[in-house]
């Protein structure tokens, strides 16, 4: 079996392209083929073969890279990807996995398809590897999935939908983790607002205030909430005072919401979340402003 080998005997320069190497010397194994075409449940392809021994070897001389992760020398063995299965007239059977399929009844109440009219139920399809076979197997899954989609919003939530951690350019590790760590801990606070929104509409128990908030804010709270209400019965405040969904009524009219149409996102709580920080701060300095001696300093 012949490999891959370099021996670099003079210096060279690369280009400016992010993580590729100066020099790359590569063995990959050949494609396993494609079995026949069959009438009965699935054909087989052929093997993939193994990649050879790679050697890369410099003589003294130098080898320069500009871009980003990029090696100046770099040996890499690839085997061979295994065939295809083929065309089968009956089905290809590739892996055993389960589909879970979940449809609403009926849109949630408010919920709008962006164009004037009423959004359709939605039908949700999940496939999975687990044991379905029976009503307590497929709502599991459906259950799992719901976490899973509640940690795609918190990541949502810590990127570029929110704290845009992503744009962090803190070179050493600790204040780093430190700043990361404190996004985590304030985008855990905005799902936890989100879940609240609807208040106790699904039976549960209200969550209170100071599960998000201090106990000193409630106050700010509600006198913001009194300058936000209207006059209609929807721009009213719904939820009890004391509270998290009552302050989450307030953070999403901060951040944008009318309260008429949809239900607010955590992209419209965060907005309103941080709003009302700096109504907080405002609120911290008004009387230390007004008290203070213009002669002073």
């Amino acid at each position: 079996m012949t490999g891959a080998s370099a021996n670099i005997q003079t210096d060279m320069t690369a280009g400016d392209s992010d993580t590729a190497p100066g020099v790359l010397a590569q063995s990959v194994g050949g494609f396993g083929g494609i079995g026949p075409t069959s009438k009965s449940w699935f054909g087989v392809g052929g093997d993939g073969g193994d990649g050879a021994a790679v050697s890369v070897a410099s003589s003294g001389s130098t080898v320069t890279t500009f871009g980003y992760s990029s090696a100046g020398l770099a040996g890499q063995s690839i085997g061979g990807g295994g065939g295809s299965a083929g065309v089968s007239a009956a089905r290809s059977l590739v892996y055993a996995s389960g589909c879970v399929h979940l449809r609403e009844e009926t849109p949630p109440h408010g919920e709008s398809d962006g164009g004037g009219g009423g959004a359709r139920p939605v039908h949700w399809r999940l496939l999975t590897t687990r044991d379905v076979g029976t009503v307590a197997g497929a709502l599991d899954v459906a259950e799992r999935s719901a976490k899973r989609w509640k940690i795609e919003e918190l990541f949502r939530t810590m990127k570029r939908k929110g704290f845009d951690v992503e744009r962090l350019r803190i070179g050493e590790e600790a204040p780093r983790s430190r700043l990361i760590l404190a996004c985590l801990l304030a985008a855990t606070v905005i799902m936890q607002m989100t879940a609240e929104r609807d208040g106790g509409s699904d039976g549960r128990a209200l969550r209170p205030l100071t599960d998000a908030f201090d106990p000193e804010d409630r106050p700010l709270l509600e006198a913001i909430s009194r300058n936000l209400e209207g006059r209609t019965e929807r721009q009213k405040n719904p939820h009890p005072k004391g509270s998290l969904a009552f302050a989450t009524w307030i953070c999403a009219r901060l951040g944008g919401w009318t309260g008429y149409y949809g239900k607010p996102g955590p992209s419209v709580i965060l907005s309103g979340w941080t709003e009302f920080q700096s109504i907080k701060q405002g609120a911290y300095l008004a009387p230390l402003i007004a008290n203070a001696n213009p002669n002073d300093g």
